[in-house]
């Protein structure tokens, strides 16, 4: 189990720890969750959806089918290890895990099911309303490989 003063040593640690292009990743994902939270309409799809572009360049999802083989797994692992991170942040985090303004915690499995919605949420469900759902897939796939390697 991890207690408190190991988890907040491990969040230290872990964000000290980012290179530049996984600290690019993080502010783009979370740039997404705010973007996804707000409510997709008729009218602001086409500005969300230009947003969400953005984010695939970030991420270097544009031109990921074009790439030669081994560029492409160079950049998988790079996004592997950028979701490994984030998971082991969430799931080590107080905030991420409280609930009733940080009052309680939450239990283990919620955690864990709160952040494997997250990741699917943010790589699947939101870019299939945007008609983005193909261009996500390699990062679905990405968010997966390290959330079960961090959940176990």
């Amino acid at each position: 189990m991890i207690t408190n003063q190991t988890a907040e040593n491990q969040k230290g640690t872990l964000r000290s720890s980012l290179t530049e292009t996984q600290k690019t990743y993080l502010n783009a994902w979370l740039m997404m969750k705010v973007s996804a939270e707000n409510s997709v309409t008729l009218f602001g799809k086409h500005l969300i959806k230009k947003e969400w572009e953005d984010y695939a360049k970030t991420f270097g999802l544009k031109d990921f089918a074009s790439l030669p083989e081994n560029e492409q797994n160079t950049l998988y692992k790079d996004w592997v290890s950028f979701f490994e991170a984030y998971c082991t942040l969430c799931l080590t985090d107080h905030t991420y895990g409280s609930m009733l303004f940080g009052l309680i915690k939450a239990k283990d499995a919620d955690l864990k099911e709160k952040l494997a919605y997250e990741l699917d949420r943010m790589s699947c469900i939101f870019p299939e309303k945007l008609g983005l759902k193909e261009a996500f897939a390699p990062l679905q796939k990405a968010s997966e490989e390290a959330y079960y390697s961090v959940v176990k």
